[in-house]
C-alpha cells in the first residue's frame, strides 16, 4: 500500500546492528493494550522480527509516553500505532520539525469506518518527508510486519 502522503525524502541508510552489537534503530509499537497478556504472542513476533533486522522493539501504551521517549532519542525508528494513538504520535513528532521523525508510521485500523477517518485525517496533513501508511486491519502476528520493516531498511 502506498503512503497517504506521497512525497518521500531520501532513503535512509541501511539499518542494522552497530559494531558493538547494539541496535541502531527501533521499532516502536504504541497501543494502549500492547503490554497486556492478550498481546504477548504479538510482542514476541514483533521482537523477533525487529531483532532479525538489527532493531530493538519498544512498546508504549500512550502517545504521551512515546512523545517523552522520542524527544530524548535520536536513533532512527519506525512507528506502528493504532488510530486511537496515531494523532498524538504524529503531532508529537511534527512539532519538533524534521529532527526526530520516524522513517515511517503505520496506522492500523480496526474496521473500514476507522480506516476512512484515518485516510481523511492523513490527507489533510501538511506535506511530509516521512510516509504514513494506513492499514485496514489491526496489527497482528499475520500482518505484513516483516515487509514493513524490510521497507524501512532499504
Amino acid at each position: 500500500m502506498m503512503p497517504c502522503i506521497a512525497k518521500r525524502g531520501p532513503s535512509p541508510r541501511r539499518l542494522g546492528l552497530s559494531n558493538d552489537g547494539a541496535a541502531e534503530w527501533f521499532v516502536i509499537w504504541c497501543h494502549e493494550r500492547c503490554l497486556t497478556p492478550a498481546f504477548k504472542e504479538l510482542r514476541k513476533v514483533l521482537h523477533h522480527q525487529a531483532k532479525e533486522r538489527g532493531a530493538q522493539l519498544l512498546c508504549f501504551k500512550k502517545a504521551q509516553t512515546f512523545e517523552q521517549w522520542s524527544s530524548a532519542h535520536t536513533k532512527p525508528y519506525v512507528l506502528f500505532t493504532d488510530w486511537r494513538e496515531a494523532k498524538g504520535c504524529v503531532e508529537a513528532v511534527t512539532l519538533r520539525g524534521l529532527e526526530g521523525r520516524p522513517i515511517s508510521t503505520t496506522v492500523f485500523c480496526i474496521d473500514a469506518k476507522q480506516q476512512h477517518r484515518a485516510d481523511r485525517w492523513c490527507s489533510r496533513l501538511a506535506e511530509r518527508t516521512d510516509p504514513i501508511y494506513i492499514k485496514g486491519a489491526p496489527l497482528s502476528a499475520q500482518s505484513p510486519v516483516a515487509c514493513l520493516l524490510q521497507q524501512a531498511q532499504q
